[in-house]
């Protein structure tokens, strides 16, 4: 008979970036939202705020302020939950939520890329031939110095600095007497 062992390593790349694409797309929506009410509230004045709202700036702030808070609260964000991964401070791995300061080192470094990625060299040729602005190549080298870093399973620069990580939980089975996972050799 087997028992379940919980073992948590760093995340790996894949779940990083897919929770980073669920938190992009639930700041997006909320800002869809927003944009629906600030238009319905304000039908009768002249000034149209969707231009403005519509910009990428918006839903960093957002996105900063919802996994910020998150963060804090439970070392989670609802992207973090579905791939199973959590942040946590690297002194205290067992404790829910990590610090405000911590949560918002790290995600001062996190949500302006996000902002700055559609004005990056790559997506500039795809998005908007033409329009990079010199910004894009350091958009570029700074993306692929995390990717880098997440592809070898190591904390990316906003996670050293923050002294935070994530870790991703894996449940391995014990068979009964031995006290290692099974097939760990």
């Amino acid at each position: 008979m087997s028992e379940i062992q919980a073992v948590e390593i760093r995340a790996g790349a894949l779940r990083r970036l897919g929770a980073l694409l669920v938190d992009v797309l639930a700041a997006s929506l909320v800002l869809v939202i927003l944009v629906f009410l600030l238009n319905a509230a304000l039908r009768y004045v002249a000034i149209n705020l969707t231009i403005w709202l519509r910009s990428e700036w918006l839903v960093a702030l957002l996105g900063f302020a919802y996994s910020v808070t998150l963060e804090t609260r439970f070392g989670v964000t609802l992207g973090k939950r579905l791939f199973n991964i959590r942040v946590v401070h690297v002194e205290t791995l067992a404790e829910p939520g990590i610090s405000l300061g911590k949560a918002l080192s790290r995600n001062f470094l996190i949500w302006p890329t996000v902002a700055l990625f559609p004005r990056s060299t790559i997506a500039g040729f795809i998005l908007l031939p033409g329009i990079t602005l010199g910004v894009g190549t350091l958009v570029d080298i700074y993306c692929l110095w995390i990717l880098m870093d997440v592809f070898a399973r190591k904390d990316p620069i906003y996670d050293r600095l923050a002294g935070t990580a994530v870790l991703e939980r894996l449940r391995l089975p014990l068979f009964k007497g031995e006290g290692r996972p099974h097939g760990d050799g």
